[in-house]
């Protein structure tokens, strides 16, 4: 059976990996903006569970900054060990 996967996959996997990477470093810097302007600006985002649908920058950018205060920065990478 031949593969289906092109010679870039594993280029390709490993960019979705640093771009995510980059988004979740944004989130636990409180940089909300930042990551807001991952999406592009008609953007959708769904929240986990999927009650939830945010349209646009704005949106998915101020959520993501009032989850953060709902949290109080719980699990928010520190730089220790």
């Amino acid at each position: 059976m031949a593969s289906t996967r092109s010679a870039a996959a594993p280029e390709v996997y490993a960019e979705v990996l640093h771009f995510y990477a980059r988004q979740m470093h944004m989130m636990d810097g409180g940089d909300f903006a930042g990551f807001a302007k991952t999406f592009v600006e008609d953007g959708v985002f769904t929240l986990a569970g999927g009650r939830r649908v945010l349209e646009g920058r704005e949106a998915i950018g101020a959520a993501a900054e009032a989850a953060e205060a709902r949290y109080q920065g719980a699990g928010r990478a520190t730089g220790s060990t």
